[in-house]
């Protein structure tokens, strides 16, 4: 089954659900006050490592960085996670980055 998803998506049916789980946990990390913990189990990540690793990988920043500047509780001019949170999602089902398995 693994083969022909790949061929229809672009990614394996792994990374696409795994895409589907970080998407989902952006949302939560944005706008609720669960810890990253609870979210990270919540959208199926059962090793925080692996969570976060991914996360910072799709998304450019960890979340605890993405947290606090769609929180305003990052001093101005730390860093520059506004620019980060204006840049695309991450790579897509048919970018290289899916296709290699870089994910």
């Amino acid at each position: 089954m693994d083969g022909s998803f790949r061929v229809k998506t672009g990614c394996t049916l792994t990374d696409f659900l795994n895409r589907l789980r970080l998407d989902h946990a952006r949302r939560l990390v944005l706008g609720s006050s669960e810890t990253i913990s609870e979210i990270a189990y919540v959208v199926g990540f059962n090793h925080l490592s692996c969570f976060n690793r991914l996360y910072r990988r799709v998304f450019g920043l960890p979340t605890s960085a993405e947290r606090a500047c769609s929180t305003g509780t990052q001093p101005k001019g730390s860093c520059d996670c506004q620019d980060q949170l204006r840049r695309p999602d991450g790579p897509g089902p048919r970018s290289p980055a899916w296709q290699t398995g870089a994910l």
